[in-house]
């Protein structure tokens, strides 16, 4: 997990699986704002309060278009951004303990969480959820498909003895699946007013984009229904918006889309999506959850 706290608000939290794009967002926000950017939402105040060691290194990572290192299993770096809102020079303390992916699924095998984490939870008044595309367990899977692996293994569809299927465990659960138990449980354990904000994120959005067109609610909607669901039907409990995000900006893999990136300001890499448009400012989907 990652956990923004501003001083204006409560904590905001970002979820998010192993390898969802948490760590490379936090290198580019901290780009974002120490970069000359013109029109910039977010801005930094000082230096002061911020752990910019752990920052800086992942941003020189992000600035060399290079994969950002993930964060290892069972660590919290505890960051902070000390930063300040353009519009109304309002202070914005953010505090960033960003736990890695597996720990995140842990809390749903283990069905317990620490005491630090339950403490974590307890404020919060805004979530960022990160949604990696490319990873299986955030796409749908329809029986169709699966009767037709039945019936190409020679059993069928209604069920084959000969057909050894293997036993439930954790790592074969859906992530939507534990976004939701998430959700429910922060609603029951949380001492926050609600409806708390949610920006969910699609990252990787450049490689959807290419190949699809579709929007960041549609894909949502289509690939991860229940969670999806569970978002529109539950008004009381949280509010959403969608965004499609690179926060890389392209392909790091592709020597010529990685050339055409390099030859950017840096700040001009990331894109965000919001509903059929694309805008280039990557501060937009915390700045949403801050907004009454």
């Amino acid at each position: 997990m990652i956990i923004f706290s501003p001083l204006y608000a409560d904590d905001l939290q970002f979820a998010g699986m192993h390898d969802s794009g948490k760590t490379t967002f936090i290198a580019a926000i901290w780009d974002y704002v120490n970069s000359e950017k013109k029109g910039k939402k977010l801005i930094l105040n000082t230096l002061a309060n911020s752990e910019n060691q752990y920052l800086d290194s992942i941003r020189s990572e992000w600035l060399k278009c290079q994969k950002v290192t993930r964060t290892n299993l069972g660590k919290i770096e505890n960051v902070r951004m000390n930063l300040l809102k353009s519009e109304n020079q309002e202070n914005v303390l953010i505090e960033i303990p960003d736990m890695s992916g597996e720990l995140f699924a842990e809390h749903f095998q283990s069905r317990e969480w620490s005491i630090e984490y339950g403490n974590v939870i307890n404020e919060v008044s805004g979530i960022l959820i990160f949604i990696n595309p490319e990873d299986t367990k955030n796409r749908t899977n329809f029986l169709a498909d699966s009767n037709a692996l039945i019936e190409a293994l020679g059993g069928e569809p209604e069920g084959n003895e000969d057909i050894e299927f293997a036993s439930w465990n954790e790592e074969m659960t859906s992530n939507q699946v534990k976004l939701v138990e998430t959700l429910q449980f922060i609603y029951s354990r949380s001492n926050s007013e609600f409806p708390i904000k949610i920006s969910v994120i699609v990252s990787r959005w450049d490689l959807l984009e290419s190949a699809h067109g579709e929007t960041p609610e549609s894909w949502i909607q289509l690939q991860m229904p229940l969670f999806f669901q569970y978002l529109k039907c539950n008004p009381v409990s949280f509010k959403s918006a969608f965004y499609g995000v690179s926060a890389q900006g392209g392909n790091y893999d592709e020597p010529t889309e990685l050339e055409k990136l390099r030859e950017l300001e840096a700040y001009d890499r990331p894109k965000v999506k919001i509903d059929g448009n694309f805008i280039n400012d990557l501060a937009e989907p915390v700045i949403w959850i801050t907004q009454d």
